[in-house]
């Protein structure tokens, strides 16, 4: 039986696992000032996952131990993380894990990159997501 949580965590799993827009939205109504164009539209709710968020991912490391094969299935992975809890994971496809595993040796493992993103948490990926500042510097 799938885990039925109880309480309201306050958004979608695409807004849980991204926490900087949140924490943006409240910076940005506690120093708001008057001046300015005044906002016409709300905004959107998160629509990407961050699926190497900590949170998630100890759910995916913990699914691919008990999946049991040493290869690293992915269908295997993935059908175990949406037996677990299918409303979390319904986005997680099987080629979405595949990218992430380095199988040039004989045993699989994590790619060295996505390593160093797990290790980030909850920081974008790359510089060059979200909105810029109108004055950057180019030198």
């Amino acid at each position: 039986m799938a885990y039925q949580p109880t309480v309201d965590l306050g958004g979608s799993v695409a807004e849980l696992s991204r926490p900087a827009k949140a924490l943006n939205r409240n910076f940005m109504e506690k120093w708001k000032k008057p001046q300015g164009r005044k906002q016409k539209h709300n905004s959107l709710k998160g629509k990407y996952h961050n699926w190497l968020s900590p949170f998630l991912f100890t759910q995916i490391e913990t699914a691919r131990v008990t999946s049991g094969s040493p290869k690293w299935s992915t269908r295997a992975i993935v059908r175990t993380l949406k037996k677990k809890d299918p409303e979390t994971f319904q986005g997680l496809g099987c080629s979405t894990i595949d990218g992430w595993i380095d199988r040039t040796s004989d045993k699989p493992k994590w790619s060295e990159r996505k390593l160093e993103r797990i290790s980030c948490g909850n920081e974008p990926g790359n510089d060059n997501c979200g909105r810029k500042s109108f004055f950057v510097s180019v030198i």
